[in-house]
C-alpha cells in the first residue's frame, strides 16, 4: 500500500488500538456499535467521566467530534475482526477476545485511555449499562450545537509544545501496535485485510518514527526561541 495512504493521527491503526482498549475494558460485556463509539469518544476526556485528567482539551464544542467517529469506529471494528482481536456483529454487539494481546502496555498514552475506559466500565456496572450509556449520550448531545471557537492565545507556545509531547506518546503507541499486529501475522492468525500486511505495518512504524523526530525537533526549536530573549537581555 502506498505510503501516502498511511494516516497516522486517527488512522485505522490508532483507531483500532483505541477501540480495542475500550472493548477490553468492558469485557465480557458486548457493546453495540453506538456504545463502542461513545466509549471511544470519552476515552480522551477523562474529566467528563469523573477522572482528574483528560488527554485532549475539553473545548466547549467537543460534542461535535462524535459524529466524525462513526466511520472511524466502523473501520476500526472491521480491522479488529479481520485481525481476530474482536468478535461479534451488529446484532449481537462486539467484544474483545479474552486472549487479546493488545489490551494494555502499548504506551503511556494508550494506557491512559485504558484507565479511562476501565473507569467507565466500573461506573456502567454500578448504574446499569443502558442507563449509563443514555447519560453519556445526553452529555454528548448537549455539546453538539455549541459554536466552534478559535484556538486559545498561546504567546509562549506552551500549549503547542504540550501537544507535541502528547503526539510523541501517540507515535510510540502506534509503533508498538504495528509491531503486535506483525506478530499476529507471523502466527497466521489474521485473515486478509487491505491494511493487514507486513509492508503496510512496517510503513506505519517508519512514518511514526519520522513523526516523532519531527515533534522532538519542533520542541527543541521552541525552547531555543524562548531562550533567545533571555540571552539578549543578559547581554544588554
Amino acid at each position: 500500500m502506498p505510503s501516502q495512504e498511511i494516516k497516522l493521527y486517527n488512522g485505522v491503526l490508532e483507531n483500532a488500538a483505541r477501540v480495542l482498549l475500550g472493548l477490553a475494558a468492558f469485557h465480557p460485556t458486548r457493546l453495540s456499535m453506538e456504545e463502542t463509539r461513545i466509549v471511544d469518544y470519552f476515552a480522551a476526556y477523562g474529566e467528563d467521566v469523573g477522572l482528574e485528567t483528560s488527554l485532549q482539551d475539553r473545548v466547549a464544542w467537543r460534542g461535535q467530534v462524535f459524529g466524525m467517529r462513526e466511520t472511524m469506529v466502523t473501520e476500526a471494528i472491521g480491522f479488529l475482526l479481520a485481525a481476530g482481536q474482536v468478535e461479534g456483529d451488529d446484532e449481537l454487539g462486539y467484544r474483545s477476545i479474552e486472549e487479546s494481546c493488545m489490551a494494555i502496555g502499548l504506551s503511556e498514552y494508550l494506557d491512559e485511555i485504558f484507565r479511562v475506559c476501565c473507569h467507565m466500565s466500573d461506573e456502567a456496572e454500578k448504574a446499569g449499562i443502558k442507563a449509563y450509556f443514555n447519560d453519556r449520550k445526553a452529555d454528548i448531545e448537549s455539546r453538539i450545537d455549541v459554536p466552534l471557537e478559535g484556538p486559545p492565545d498561546d504567546p509562549g507556545f506552551h500549549r503547542f509544545e504540550q501537544r507535541q509531547r502528547k503526539d510523541i506518546e501517540r507515535m510510540e503507541g502506534l509503533e508498538m501496535t504495528a509491531f503486535l499486529f506483525k506478530k499476529l501475522l507471523e502466527r497466521s492468525r489474521v485473515s486478509e485485510h487491505p491494511w493487514l500486511t507486513r509492508e503496510w505495518l512496517a510503513a506505519v512504524q517508519s512514518a511514526a518514527d519520522k513523526e516523532q523526530t519531527k515533534c522532538y525537533r519542533t520542541i527543541s526549536q521552541l525552547k531555543s526561541m524562548r531562550q533567545k530573549p533571555c540571552a539578549e537581555d543578559n547581554n544588554s
